[in-house]
């Protein structure tokens, strides 16, 4: 198991790069994300004290390595880091549409469709649950192929 995937690594990895996008500057600290086009308040509304988002980070991240050895789910070139952007991409997904939605009423169904290693859909899922425990979030996750359905499921 890699160890850019466990609990701490996710949370101090999402913190430094956190950290220097909140510093404005114009390096690229991970790959080119929408980082610089949601607004600094929200990414720092992830509260970094959240151990059920990284712990559940954590865990489908392990399980996407372990099952990409069987079918292929990410790159195998550099799996654990492809995984690990992906997850992040997954949490600013669920920052826009929980900021960009939380003036409806009915905001909690989330439809992840393509979503082979369940990303973007559970990284988005987790952040949501972040942001508001209180709200029953539900994902319903959709792919073509039998193989990442049987994954998914």
């Amino acid at each position: 198991m890699a160890a850019i995937l466990t609990a701490d690594d996710l949370y101090n990895t999402w913190k430094r790069v956190r950290d220097h996008h909140l510093e404005q500057t114009r390096e690229v600290v991970s790959r080119e994300t929408a980082w610089r086009n949601i607004p600094i308040e929200w990414i720092s509304s992830i509260s970094l004290e959240a151990p059920e988002l990284w712990k559940g980070l954590e865990a489908h991240c392990t399980l996407v390595l372990r099952e990409n050895q069987k079918i292929n789910l990410v790159s195998r070139k550099s799996p654990e880091e492809q995984i690990r952007d992906n997850a992040f991409d997954g949490i600013l997904l669920g920052l826009i549409l929980y900021h960009v939605s939380r003036e409806t009423e009915q905001r909690n169904l989330l439809l992840d469709a393509g979503s082979g290693s369940g990303v973007p859909g559970i990284p988005a899922l987790l952040a949501m649950r972040a942001l508001d425990p209180s709200r029953p979030y539900e994902l319903v996750m959709i792919d073509a192929n039998i193989k990442k359905q049987d994954f998914l499921a």
